[in-house]
């Protein structure tokens, strides 16, 4: 019992001391929660920002994608340069050393691109010509 007057008589004689450090530490830790609420809210606003402007670069770039594979313009020099590669193609292949049958696959995709090609388009100057089969346009 001795103990607990001595605790009593401590707690007494030093409460204004117990109450002011209580106090501090309690304010300290409201300091602390409202300091981890103030850098929460700051990072979700800092990553909310960076998502919209991630939404918003996303956007722009598939736009911009978009617009250009879709431009008949664009779409038109992709063909030609395919068409020509496949001209090249088969000119490579002629004119190397290697069997008919080689040199005939090389023929036959070149035309085989052509007719599509012809098929497709319907201002192919091949289908205003009189009596010409688009299926054998080479």
């Amino acid at each position: 019992m001795a103990a607990e007057d001595e605790v009593d008589r401590f707690v007494t004689e030093n409460w204004e001391r117990i109450s002011k450090i209580m106090r501090d530490h309690r304010d300290s830790i409201q300091e602390f929660s409202d300091f981890n609420k103030d850098m929460v809210n700051k990072t979700f606003k800092i990553a909310k920002d960076a998502a919209k402007l991630s939404k918003s670069e996303g956007e722009r770039l598939f736009k911009t994608t978009l617009d250009t594979i879709t431009d008949s313009d664009i779409q038109m020099y992709v063909i030609t340069a395919g068409m020509e590669f496949i001209s090249y193609f088969e000119a490579i292949v002629e004119s190397l050393s290697v069997p008919d049958y080689v040199k005939n696959a090389a023929r036959d995709t070149k035309r085989n691109v052509r007719k599509a090609a012809c098929r497709a388009n319907g201002d192919c100057p091949m289908k205003s010509r009189p009596n010409v089969n688009t299926e054998a346009v080479e």
